[in-house]
């Protein structure tokens, strides 16, 4: 595990750039499908080529998608358990912020509903492994992401004491508190994942995590994860290195 530079939150704040999509990154967009909240990661190829998936913030399963863009027009076909079960049509437009607009339409064109999303990040890891400072493949992080979600709404301190990479500094509110294992850090578990943070948490994202290659970042910059230090390819040790709650 590389040495880790603690950066402000401000750091995850939504950017722009020059251009209308970044090629050859992950471009993350957070808005609404008419009144459902969303994000979409769409990683666009150098021939206009767009692959990705969005989920939805209430359900938080992934839905595959495909597409293309030409100029600012952009066209996309999602699907789900291998059926077409829906299609974007929009535009990318450039300004103060970035943003996506258009209509979705589901399969038998009899369902149209707006959609408008906003720039939140641009991940620069490849189209195979989002997260290219991290070992394991983007399925093996993300999966692990799940997991501690769960266990902290679990209440599963065991699980979760013994996947913190020691020491740990922990910011909570304006305190900063200093453990050093895992019966610590257990005995602050309630202090650390206070009930504001649990009601919030089951609407973070626990796929398409902000990157900047050397963490996989939960929440809005709450949770911080990398390998355990020296770890090898092989097991897949993941662990929390910094929590902002």
């Amino acid at each position: 595990m590389k040495k880790l530079y603690l950066l402000p939150l401000f750091f995850f704040a939504s950017f722009s750039n020059s251009f209308a999509l970044e090629k050859n990154a992950w471009n993350d967009f957070e808005g609404k499908i008419g009144t459902s909240e969303m994000r979409i990661s769409l990683f666009l190829f150098d021939d206009g080529v767009i692959k990705g998936n969005y989920l939805y913030k209430r359900y938080q399963t992934k839905i595959e998608i495909t597409g293309h863009l030409k100029g600012d027009e952009i066209e996309l076909t999602e699907t789900f358990n291998e059926k077409e079960t829906g299609f974007f049509k929009g535009k990318v437009i450039s300004g103060d912020l970035e943003m996506l607009e258009g209509d979705w339409n589901n399969p038998s064109g009899t369902k149209r509903i707006k959609f408008k999303m906003t720039l939140a990040t641009i991940c620069s890891g490849s189209y195979e492994r989002r997260y290219s400072d991290l070992y394991g493949t983007t399925v093996e992080v993300e999966e692990f992401v799940k997991r501690l979600k769960s266990a902290i709404l679990m209440n599963d301190r065991r699980w979760v004491s013994n996947h913190v990479c020691y020491p740990i500094s922990v910011v909570v509110g304006k305190k900063q508190l200093e453990i050093v294992d895992p019966k610590s850090f257990s005995r602050m578990f309630n202090v650390i994942f206070h009930p504001k943070f649990k009601a919030d948490l089951p609407f973070y994202y626990w796929a398409n995590l902000f990157t900047d290659g050397q963490v996989a970042v939960f929440g809005s910059g709450q949770i911080w994860i990398n390998n355990k230090p020296d770890d090898g390819v092989t097991p897949l040790d993941y662990c929390i290195v910094a929590i902002h709650n």
